[in-house]
């Protein structure tokens, strides 16, 4: 078998192009929450629209997003990914979704911030150690690795 020195270009070429490729083109999926259940009033805005609408189980909320709670009326959120960590919500909560990200180490963060009421967080163990939950209020900031969370804020 002859190689000539096209051959050895275009293959060199196409390693370049590659390589290239990998390292700029590293995209994460987008990542989301997921309503995992609904009761009562459970209303969504989504980004800067300002209209809240009814929240539907199955719905997907992604960074900026966020979710309301009117008396007597609860949600489950369940985070996107391996671990499926739930994040329950209490009655007259207002919970924005500020980060959901993943980094190229695999790492997966993810922050929200209760304006009032509460959530509680069951984390199954993040399975990569640069992986983060955090619940913030006006007030406070807690982080949970692999266990329950619980949170309140008041007005």
């Amino acid at each position: 078998m002859r190689t000539g020195p096209h051959c050895t270009y275009g293959i060199a070429a196409l390693l370049c192009l590659t390589a290239v490729g990998t390292r700029q083109g590293w995209a994460a999926p987008p990542r989301f929450v997921q309503l995992n259940s609904a009761r009562g009033d459970v209303r969504k805005q989504l980004g800067k629209n300002p209209l809240w609408r009814p929240a539907k189980v199955g719905d997907k909320l992604k960074g900026s997003d966020q979710l309301r709670t009117g008396k007597n009326s609860t949600a489950v959120l369940r985070l996107d990914g391996a671990d499926s960590s739930l994040i329950s919500v209490a009655p007259n909560t207002l919970l924005r979704i500020t980060t959901l990200v993943t980094a190229k180490t695999g790492g997966r963060q993810s922050r929200f911030l209760v304006s009032r009421g509460g959530v509680t967080s069951k984390v199954r163990g993040l399975l990569n150690r640069e992986s983060t939950l955090e619940v913030r209020t006006p007030a406070c900031m807690g982080g949970v690795r692999g266990t329950e969370l619980a949170v309140t804020a008041s007005a």
